[in-house]
């Protein structure tokens, strides 16, 4: 992440100016962090959704032939065990995302309303 990048381009759009300490950029660094590794997983998810389709399909031609009670492979099972375990690192990433973005926009609401009644305090004379 580029943050002079983001910054300026913050300003360009907005007129506002944050500095590189703001929460927001924060924000933004955990959201590419989360991206950049779904994006690593979909890989993954392609060639385990592949061996799904596989397996059905060894499945259909079992039971078409009368071979409907063969046991999973071990090499399956391990697969299977691979793809809840990426799961659930996935899920708990996301949910500490979920709690860090939440942490981060109650301190920019705060922040918001703290400049909105000073300026309002200002602007009024109290």
């Amino acid at each position: 992440m580029d943050a002079e990048k983001i910054i300026s381009e913050i300003f360009n759009n907005t007129g506002v100016r944050i500095d590189r300490k703001d929460p927001i950029l924060v924000l933004l660094a955990q959201n590419e962090s989360f991206i950049d590794s779904a994006l690593r997983s979909i890989p993954y998810s392609i060639e385990v959704a592949a061996y799904k389709g596989l397996e059905r399909a060894i499945e259909r031609i079992n039971k078409k032939n009368g071979l409907s009670n063969l046991s999973t492979s071990s090499s399956q099972i391990v697969e299977k065990e691979r793809v809840v375990t990426k799961e659930k690192s996935l899920l708990e990433k996301l949910e500490e995302l979920k709690e860090n973005t939440f942490l981060i926009l109650i301190v920019f609401t705060f922040f918001i309303s703290f400049v909105a009644g000073f300026l309002l305090c200002k602007l009024t004379g109290w």
